[in-house]
């Protein structure tokens, strides 16, 4: 069974996923990219429609909005917000993928979300004198579009429809944040590893050689709430019981009903305290 139709059919996967939204069928073998290319439009601000956040908008109206943006390209690694700044814009990914991220007061750090073409960093919601509650950086080669926060509330005013989706995506993101939250208090990190994947997996639409970002072991322990180490020997585990193929470039799922499966165990709290990897 394909990725997207073994996931839509697990209510309880998807009730953790709250943007996920169907795609084209896509082929049974599924990656996580380590190193690649870019992943974007073919033309960036001509697509523009198609993203969650000019649902609704004539072409026209999304020429207008996306005219007075202004678009920036950053680097691999770059930083594009820094935590605790000042907000000033409203900034959308339109090729390539970014990473959000916050820092611990020890200065240990969480990958919130990784984001790609048509996903919103931060700004939503937001007026003047608000600061960024969480960092962001370049995955790879990207670019963003980034509205004035002023202006961006001034052409939600016209455009009741551009409101309305902003609406629609902080409260994604805020039950996205939600069921991070829960899977961290009840569920160990096997689990928590297999769902970052399939997190992964349900954003990117499924490709079969890889899915379209760059992740590390470390940046998957950063978003796992875990360790380097933990990872390595879960990933190791995984492909001994041939849940998973690494590769130099990916991470190929040979068995994603099977990586389903460790999402889906069951965690009793007496399993938990018994957990040395948290």
């Amino acid at each position: 069974m394909p990725a997207r139709e073994l996931l839509e059919t697990n209510s309880s996967l998807m009730a953790a996923y709250p943007s996920w939204r169907p795609r084209r069928k896509a082929p049974a073998t599924t990656g996580v990219r380590i190193n690649g290319v870019v992943s974007s439009f073919g033309n960036p601000l001509v697509q523009l429609h198609r993203t969650s956040l000019f649902r609704d908008l004539s072409a026209s109206q999304c020429r207008e909005i996306s005219g007075a943006g202004r678009e920036r390209t950053f680097c691999q690694d770059e930083s594009i917000i820094v935590e605790g700044d000042a907000m000033r814009s409203v900034s959308l990914v339109t090729a390539g993928h970014a990473k959000t991220v916050r820092h611990s007061a020890v200065g240990k750090l969480m990958i919130l979300h990784v984001l790609g073409p048509g996903d919103v960093l931060d700004g939503l919601g937001h007026g003047p004198g608000s600061t960024h509650s969480a960092g962001a950086y370049a995955v790879e080669h990207c670019r963003i579009l980034s509205w004035d926060i002023a202006e961006f509330e001034s052409l939600s005013q016209r455009f009741p429809a551009l409101l309305r989706n902003s609406v629609r995506l902080l409260t994604q993101r805020m039950r996205s944040l939600e069921g991070r939250v829960h899977e961290f208090a009840t569920e160990r990190v096997p689990q928590r590893l297999a769902r970052v994947l399939l997190r992964l997996i349900a954003e990117s639409g499924s490709s079969l050689a890889s899915a379209p970002v760059e992740l590390s072991c470390e940046e998957l322990a950063q978003m796992a709430g875990t360790t380097l180490f933990t990872v390595s020997r879960l990933l190791c585990e995984w492909a001994a019981q041939g849940i998973i193929r690494p590769e130099r470039s990916a991470i190929l799922f040979e068995n994603l009903a099977g990586l389903i499966a460790v999402a889906m165990q069951d965690t009793g709290r007496e399993d938990m305290r018994r957990e040395d990897s948290r």
